[in-house]
């Protein structure tokens, strides 16, 4: 079924209040690889949320723009997807829909398992929100330290970079992948669902970019 990008297909979300964090271990135990269900822990508020349809094809645009751009950067980078990232001592979890590394790449791609508190947070996370109400993760992940977050809603990308005060601001730009605005990354995830071949997606990424950097 193809899904237009720029209609939003909402996700069905249950948010349980006063949850432990066992609970949220379990039930993140039970929902593995491939169970189309993502779970968000914030401080007792566990989300529990069935990914619809049209949410696959934003979150793959945006995950293979990253890896465009960074090939037409020339950034050593290394991908987790959607790895579980957990903050015990925070009671903070979220399993984002794509995340990235860039300064740590080399030496989080030797790792079977991110531990973050020990290890460093992704530098780039990318969240696709059909939702109807959702938990704030934009604090979630500052509280974690993600330095950006791409925020996808309504048919449009957001970008958010963390301050020195710790909380996100709206930018105009990427931070890790300058010249990259939110506009354009909206206008690719819109042509990834027109086209139908990968290789001219690709070319019309290259060809922004020639033109952005002349």
């Amino acid at each position: 079924m193809q899904v237009d990008a720029a209609v939003p297909v909402l996700d069905d979300t249950v948010i349980l209040s006063d949850a432990s964090w066992e609970t949220y271990q379990a039930l993140s135990a039970d929902s593995g690889p491939g169970s189309g269900v993502r779970l968000t822990y914030d401080r007792g508020v566990l989300q529990i949320m069935t990914l619809s349809a049209g949410h696959e094809l934003p979150n793959r645009s945006l995950d293979d723009l990253v890896v465009e751009m960074v090939r037409l950067l020339d950034i050593e980078f290394c991908s987790v997807g959607s790895t579980t990232l957990e903050r015990e001592d925070l009671l903070r979890a979220s399993e984002p829909d794509s995340a990235f590394y860039f300064r740590n790449a080399a030496a989080i791609a030797a790792k079977a398992q991110i531990r973050l508190g020990e290890d460093p947070p992704p530098d780039l996370v990318i969240e696709v929100d059909m939702s109807r109400r959702s938990v704030d993760k934009l604090s979630l992940y500052a509280a974690m330290g993600v330095s950006e977050v791409w925020r996808y809603k309504a048919g449009r990308v957001h970008m958010y970079v963390l301050d020195t005060n710790g909380h996100y601001q709206e930018v105009a730009r990427s931070r890790w992948l300058a010249p990259l605005t939110p506009e354009a990354a909206t206008e690719f995830v819109r042509a990834r669902a027109r086209l139908t071949r990968q290789s001219a997606w690709v070319a019309m990424i290259g060809k922004w970019y020639s033109d952005a950097v002349r």
